[in-house]
């Protein structure tokens, strides 16, 4: 260890862990006996299940891996136990906890689906396909993929029991072995595979996703009754006038943001598990078939709760009024470019503020408050682009400033900007951003610097570049004054 003074935290962390691995794998394994303990207080028995430590083994220098099994006292017949605290609970049952990328990948070892080389396309391929969305490390199951699985496993159930993919691993096995002709397996599969396919394309064979008919909310454009779709990018409602020929057709859509994105759910305090038990039982019932209703915001003056069986069930409860952000006292805010207000809107990317004089947008935060105004673009035509003899615009986006092609998204090209390209703009740039010019234009080494964003600390920080590629070098704004860290 003193070999690594002056070495990155986590290098040291990563080596200290490695060390101990090493070691531990060359120690003896702990071992414990089963225990059942009754203890006797009056006329009342208290009864605890677990297991105690015989011999240490290699957890001395590894700690033993979380498990269900208690670690009780090594106690004997008869010894009396002193009562130090009496913690009164009351424990009702629970779902099932949400997986997360690491528990999905155990899942699918534990089923024998998927192989080591396929886990990361498989959890990539469900959320590009917006079959589910991570949230705070857990998958949630969206829409799409509820009503995917749904029909699949009706129409298709062999397909999707988990055991064919298992076993259609092993005979995949014995075909790499030789002991299978790939020939056999193939025609084996597909001419059952072939019949269930043609019965699901029939009239009367797979449920169809129909669109599902909102007469009470109409089109913003031409004032049509709007339809519920679901698709890859989640639930919106399209125009009905979608439908007609070309020359009427109407594009007409509306946005629709759950109401979890509102009411904050991932930050709420205690356990996560309670906090979705107690949204669920909160829920309005369908009229139609009782089941639990999903509720949405339609820009901020509708809340439409839609049955969770819908595209099945088409129930819907519309409620108007004016919904507020969690935290915000009016559902307006004054402008900070113009003389006029900002409301409330919703879209895929989440609830944000949209002034109604101007084109200024503001994201809400997860505190209910709008995100700070960002710094106004600034053209930099001196600097060019690589691609279709454009040029670059300085930008302030969520991860720090950044140079952006002026005519993108036709032109996608982007690059950190140099410390140095800046010192040009100084004067136009705001102040909370002249800090930034007592950094150096060059590293130790001669690089030239780069402004980049530190993800994990959330802040800006000066780096460096050679021959096009980031270097390990970088300093941060502390206390008045830039330090390399």
């Amino acid at each position: 260890s003193t070999q690594l003074k002056g070495v990155e935290r986590d290098a040291i962390r990563l080596y200290e862990l490695i060390w101990r691995q090493f070691v531990a794998c060359q120690m003896l394994p702990a071992k414990y006996l089963s225990v059942n303990l009754f203890v006797g207080a009056d006329d009342i028995e208290l009864k605890a299940r677990g297991r105690t430590m015989v011999f240490d083994g290699y957890t001395r220098v590894m700690p033993p891996a979380k498990t269900d099994d208690t670690l009780l006292p090594d106690v004997k017949k008869g010894d009396k136990l002193n009562l130090d605290k009496l913690d009164p609970s009351q424990h009702f049952t629970k779902p099932a906890p949400r997986y997360t990328e690491a528990s999905l990948v155990k899942e699918l070892e534990k089923k024998g689906i998927g192989r080591p080389s396929t886990y990361a396309s498989i959890i990539s391929t469900i959320q590009d396909r917006g079959y589910v969305k991570l949230e705070n490390k857990r998958l949630f199951a969206e829409k799409m993929g509820d009503i995917v699985t749904d029909r699949l496993t009706a129409s298709f159930p062999d397909l999707m029991d988990y055991t064919f993919t298992a076993a259609l691993e092993d005979k995949l096995d014995h075909v790499a072995e030789g002991d299978q002709d790939w020939k056999d397996v193939l025609d084996n599969f597909y001419g059952e595979f072939k019949t269930t396919l043609e019965r699901a394309k029939e009239k009367d064979g797979m449920r169809p996703n129909d669109p599902t008919d909102m007469p009470d909310v109409h089109c913003d454009i031409c004032d049509r009754p709007m339809q519920l779709r679901t698709g890859s990018t989640g639930v919106f409602l399209g125009c009905t006038g979608y439908n007609l020929p070309p020359k009427e057709r109407c594009k007409g859509t509306k946005n629709l943001m759950p109401v979890e994105a509102f009411a904050n759910l991932d930050d709420a305090e205690g356990d996560d598990e309670a906090a979705e038990v107690k949204d669920l039982m909160e829920k309005k019932r369908c009229p139609k078939c009782g089941t639990a209703m999903n509720g949405y915001i339609v820009d901020g003056g509708l809340k439409l709760h839609i049955c969770g069986n819908n595209p099945d069930c088409d129930g819907y409860i519309l409620e108007e009024g004016k919904f507020e952000v969690p935290g915000s006292d009016a559902p307006t805010i004054d402008c900070n470019k113009c003389d006029g207000q900002m409301e409330l809107k919703t879209g895929r990317f989440g609830p944000y503020f949209a002034c109604q004089n101007c084109d200024n947008t503001r994201k809400v935060l997860k505190t209910g408050e709008a995100a700070p105004p960002r710094m106004d673009p600034i053209h930099l035509p001196e600097l060019k682009s690589t691609k279709h003899d454009d040029y670059f615009i300085l930008r302030e986006g969520a991860a720090g400033m950044f140079l952006a092609a002026s005519k993108f998204p036709k032109v996608r090209e982007t690059r950190p900007p140099k410390l140095a390209e800046l010192r040009e703009i100084k004067d136009k740039m705001e102040d909370k951003f002249q800090y930034l010019f007592a950094g150096p234009d060059e590293d130790p080494e001669g690089n030239p610097t780069i402004l980049r964003w530190s993800r994990k600390k959330k802040e800006q920080y000066i780096g460096s570049e050679k021959n096009g590629k980031a270097t390990r070098w970088g300093v941060y704004w502390r206390k008045g004054e830039w330090v390399e860290e």
